[in-house]
């Protein structure tokens, strides 16, 4: 599920994987970065939560929104898998337009 280009509402999440759950589907794949952004606002590194263009009246995943997204998907027996998509789709790190560096943020 693209975060990126379609910001989702944790609780819109929930009801994704309890859905999965029910039909048997144990995995879902978060892409929280690509070359359209970031779609997770860490409390540490706020300046890399940005969307190209940024949606109207949604706010981005936070810290405790992941963690409580994890959380659930472990309670429903879905494995919550995040996807940083910089060296493909991004074109790499600085072209994303991150301005941190890498071994200090994600490494």
């Amino acid at each position: 599920l693209d975060l990126v280009e379609t910001l989702t509402a944790p609780e819109d999440l929930k009801n994704v994987m309890e859905i999965m759950s029910v039909l048997g589907l144990n995995t879902l794949q978060l892409t929280l970065i690509s070359s359209l952004g970031c779609a997770l606002q860490l409390k540490e590194f706020n300046q890399l939560f940005h969307l190209i263009p940024r949606p109207n009246g949604v706010d981005p995943l936070s810290d405790s929104d992941l963690e409580k997204i994890v959380f659930i998907g472990k309670a429903l027996g879905v494995e919550v898998i995040p996807e940083i998509s910089i060296t493909t789709r991004a074109t790499g790190w600085y072209h994303a337009g991150f301005l941190v560096e890498c071994p200090r943020t994600f490494c």
